[in-house]
């Protein structure tokens, strides 16, 4: 979808029902990706999927395999939101099913994409997307850190492995994984990743958690 979004057809497609283009953002694991390698932007982390339906901006839901909440359905019955499910693992009973095929992905794709399209005319005025937004950086690939650490002609872990070495800093924590219904949205990542930070280890963030970063400022440098 990240690929074919930007095809004429599917502009024009858009235009002719009275949008100004058509808008991809991503929710949960699935935008890390498109994050990371198509500058995407990322609408929320798995306890914001429901949210997302309920600013009733959103014509399409699209999901895969995983974090997927069964109840998106009955949410996206509420409001004119498409619930559309794309893999034979994970259908979802009341959403609509376009299989992802892999040979055939773009026109898969442009499927999908129509489907959306063609809901916009259902969307009701009472559409509210908040307006908080946050910078952040992301993509840090071992390509990306060994050039930061040493540029073009020396990009190396040097400084870095001197450092851990030396004690000014004393490791890399890894912290990943979804939220949880039980506790404060976003509560026990922050805590655990600010403590880290604190003791002066270095934080490695992807999924959820990393969402719980970039929402607080904290993949901002």
């Amino acid at each position: 979808m990240a690929d074919v979004v930007h095809d004429p057809e599917i502009q024009k497609a858009a235009k002719e029902v009275g949008a100004k283009g058509v808008n991809l953002v991503g929710m949960c694991c699935s935008a890390n990706e498109i994050l990371m390698r198509h500058g995407i932007p990322v609408a929320g982390n798995f306890l914001q999927q429901e949210l997302a339906i309920v600013t009733g901006a959103v014509d399409a839901m699209v999901v895969d395999v995983q974090c997927e909440m069964q109840s998106l359905a009955q949410v996206a019955k509420c409001y004119h939101t498409k619930l559309i499910t794309t893999s034979p693992k994970a259908k979802i009973e009341g959403a609509t099913h376009i299989e992802f095929v892999e040979q055939d992905a773009p026109n898969v794709a442009k499927r999908i994409l129509m489907e959306g399209i063609r809901n916009f005319k259902n969307r009701k005025a009472n559409v509210d997307i908040p307006p908080e937004t946050m910078d952040q950086v992301v993509g840090f690939s071992h390509e990306t850190i060994n050039y930061l650490l040493g540029g073009v002609f020396r990009s190396s872990y040097k400084p870095l492995n001197d450092n851990i070495i030396n004690g000014r800093i004393r490791g890399i924590a890894g912290v990943v994984g979804c939220n949880n219904a039980r506790v404060t949205h976003d509560e026990p990542n922050l805590i655990l990743i600010k403590e880290l930070i604190k003791n002066d280890v270095i934080v490695l963030v992807t999924g959820c958690s990393a969402m719980t970063c970039g929402k607080m400022g904290l993949l901002d440098p």
